[in-house]
C-alpha cells in the first residue's frame, strides 16, 4: 500500500477544511469530548489525556503512531506555512504548502520549521521563567542533565540565546520524526512525573508544552 503523507491541522473546536486530503484535521485532547466529525487524538495508542499540558503534541503522537508516511506534519488551525496551495479554512481562503512544495524541501532536508521568534529583551529562559512557572524548565533541566548530558550545553544556551522556532509546528521525514519524539517525550514525561500540577491553572498546565519548544532548537 502507497503511503500517505499529511500535514496534520490540530484543532480543540468545531472547523471545517475543504479541497485538500494533505491536510487532515485531528481532534486535539479529544478524551471524553465529543466527536467533532474527523480524527480524534484518543484513539489506539495515545497520550490525549495529556493535551492541557502537552498542547497540540498529543496529536503530533497520534499521527506519528498510526499514519504510515515519508513525511508528517503539524499545524494548528489558525496557523500554517505559507506556500501556494489555496485552501478554505472555515470558509477563508488560505495559501499553505503544498504536498509537492514539502518534498522538493524534505528530498534535501530533515525538516521544515516556522521562521525563529525573537525576543529583544531578554533571553528564552527568563522569557519562560516570566510568563510560566519556572519548574517544568527547572527540571527539564535536571532530566537532560541525568539522561542526555550531551545536550547540557545546548540548554545552558537558552540563557544566551533571544530566538527561537516556536509553536511546535513542523514538517518533518519519518526518519527524523522516529529520532526525535522518543527523546522529546522522555524528557517531557519525566518532567510530568515529577511535577504536582494539581493547584495550578490551566494557562500554567500549558508550561510543558512550551518546553518542548524549546527542546526543539535544543535538539536541532
Amino acid at each position: 500500500m502507497e503511503k500517505k503523507n499529511h500535514i496534520l491541522v490540530s484543532t480543540h473546536i468545531p472547523f471545517s477544511l475543504y479541497s485538500i486530503d494533505f491536510y487532515k484535521l485531528v481532534q486535539s485532547g479529544s478524551t471524553n469530548k465529543p466527536n467533532l466529525g474527523f480524527a480524534r487524538d484518543d484513539e489506539g495508542d495515545n497520550i490525549s489525556n495529556k493535551n492541557p499540558y502537552y498542547s497540540e503534541l498529543t496529536s503530533l503522537y497520534w499521527g506519528w503512531k498510526h499514519l504510515d508516511y515519508d513525511f508528517l506534519g503539524l499545524v494548528h488551525y489558525r496557523r500554517y506555512f505559507k506556500g501556494r496551495l489555496r485552501i478554505s479554512a472555515d470558509d477563508k481562503t488560505v495559501h499553505v504548502i503544498s504536498e509537492e512544495e514539502c518534498k522538493s524541501i524534505l528530498s534535501n532536508y530533515e525538516l521544515i520549521v516556522p521562521k525563529k521568534r525573537h525576543y529583544v529583551i531578554e533571553t528564552l529562559y527568563d522569557h519562560y521563567c516570566r510568563t510560566l512557572r519556572a519548574e517544568p524548565l527547572k527540571i527539564a533541566e535536571e532530566v537532560i542533565k541525568s539522561k542526555y548530558p550531551e545536550y547540557l550545553g545546548e540548554f545552558n544556551n537558552l540563557r544566551k540565546r533571544r530566538s527561537a522556532h516556536m509553536f511546535n509546528m513542523m514538517i518533518a521525514n519519518k526518519s527524523f520524526l522516529d529520532e526525535y519524539l522518543p527523546w522529546l517525550f522522555d524528557i517531557l514525561d519525566e518532567v510530568y512525573n515529577k511535577l504536582d500540577m494539581s493547584t495550578w491553572t490551566n494557562y500554567e498546565k500549558r508550561g510543558l508544552g512550551s518546553v518542548s519548544e524549546l527542546l526543539l532548537d535544543i535538539y536541532l
